[in-house]
């Protein structure tokens, strides 16, 4: 989380393999570049947030082990896309991610975004 708090988006994904795929809840899905094109625009798109990460579990799998988490985020946009207005963010995602050993060193390898709920200003996002 401190790497939120620098806004530095290669330190959110020094974890992350190069083939590292995304996919969410409406059918979205990326690779890692479209990751860190995302972070990147969110960055400049809050003027301020704070979220927070529960862990639900861990499960080992042999070379393979697979994190369930949930986000919450409060945030204050800027009035620039994706955000129409100015205001309030509040985001609650259900995630699963899976990490693998490369090379000597743990990485995640997919996260699947099963459950989004956002709202700005109150209404659906």
């Amino acid at each position: 989380m401190a790497a939120f708090g620098r806004r530095d988006p290669n330190y959110l994904t020094r974890h992350a393999a190069p083939e590292l795929v995304y996919n969410g809840p409406s059918n979205s899905h990326g690779t890692l570049a479209d990751l860190n094109a995302a972070i990147r625009r969110n960055f400049g798109a809050w003027r301020s947030f704070k979220e927070t990460v529960s862990l639900q579990s861990i499960q080992v799998r042999g070379g393979t082990v697979t994190v369930t988490f949930s986000t919450h985020l409060d945030a204050v946009t800027r009035p620039v896309t994706p955000f129409p207005d100015n205001g309030k963010l509040v985001s609650d995602d259900s995630c699963v991610s899976t990490w693998q050993q490369q090379n000597g060193k743990w990485v995640t390898t997919s996260i699947w975004e099963t459950a989004d709920k956002s709202t700005l200003n109150g209404r659906p996002f």
